[in-house]
């Protein structure tokens, strides 16, 4: 690597890449992007047989079986939709299991066909404030089985006012008769939650929500 003088600028000259090895370089790097972006469009991709379809398209081969690009998109979707059924009966089994266990702690109130859970984590003070209608002013968090936490109101000091007639059946039915300064945490199960319809929950997956209610808002 040498400098070389230009007027008072100093650039800096690295030794010249042969052409044949640019382009060696430019197909693997066109290799490299494109499989990360076939592998985030299509996860469960083999990246052997995908080297072969690349092989097969390079020598003028047909593509296996002649499949079309329809043919195609149409086999993507079906192994993706089954792929899906089978996520959403796997953590159907696992949230079920989970809850069974939360059942069975002797401090635990069962709620709404044994599919609401909770436990108080901290007890108010005074009356029973929250009714189905109310308008509770909350910090709580969302999180998981597997303690994965989807969000949390205390990440920026905001707690949220929520009300209860328009949020999932399961924390509506958690929440009622709380106090003001009381924690619960909730432990839903997934029908009385987001089942399979909520884009960033994984589908029929319990959720565990740690609540408390600062206040109820006037209706």
């Amino acid at each position: 690597m040498a400098l070389i003088p230009l007027g008072t600028i100093y650039l800096l000259r690295t030794p010249a890449i042969p052409v044949h090895d640019n382009v060696k370089l430019v197909s693997e790097i066109n290799g490299y992007y494109a499989w990360q972006t076939e592998r985030s469009i299509y996860p469960q991709q083999d990246v052997e047989a995908f080297i072969t379809g690349v092989r097969a398209c390079a020598n003028g081969k047909s593509p296996p079986n002649n499949m079309s690009l329809h043919e195609l998109l149409e086999l993507t979707q079906e192994i993706e939709f089954q792929a899906h059924r089978k996520q959403i009966n796997e953590n159907l089994v696992q949230s079920e299991a989970f809850l069974a266990e939360i059942a069975q702690k002797p401090q635990i109130v069962t709620m709404r066909n044994k599919q609401v859970y909770y436990e108080i984590v901290a007890e108010g003070e005074g009356e029973p404030l929250v009714t189905a209608s109310s308008t509770p002013l909350l910090h709580y968090s969302v999180a998981l089985p597997d303690s994965t936490i989807l969000c949390n109101t205390r990440d920026k000091d905001e707690p949220e006012a929520i009300p209860l007639d328009s949020v999932i059946p399961g924390f509506t039915q958690g929440v009622l008769g709380m106090k003001k300064g009381e924690k619960r945490r909730l432990y839903i199960h997934p029908n009385q939650a987001y089942r399979t319809m909520h884009w960033s929950v994984p589908p029929n997956m319990a959720l565990i929500f740690d609540v408390e209610l600062l206040d109820v808002k006037p209706n």
